[in-house]
């Protein structure tokens, strides 16, 4: 429950690396909506097993932008193979 509040907590940082990662990537603005709704239910998969993989050996944002852009690959493969 912790986690979901963290999320929570910070969706707007969260959207906003989405549209910085998706603008790195060229991303239309549907699919700009598609990955955001991606990296979303990633985050909170599993009961937030991403989130709780931080150990502050990075500032929170550095790491969620490191997570956003590895989903953003995963993403893109998946769109684009």
């Amino acid at each position: 429950m912790k986690h979901q509040r963290l999320f929570t907590d910070n969706l707007e940082l969260i959207e906003k690396l989405v549209r910085i990662s998706g603008r790195r990537h060229h991303l239309s603005h549907v699919e700009l909506e598609d990955f955001s709704g991606y990296v979303n239910v990633e985050l909170l998969k599993n009961d937030c097993a991403t989130l709780r993989k931080f150990q502050n050996r990075s500032s929170w944002w550095t790491f969620l932008a490191t997570v956003i852009e590895k989903l953003a690959l995963d993403f893109l493969i998946q769109r684009w193979g």
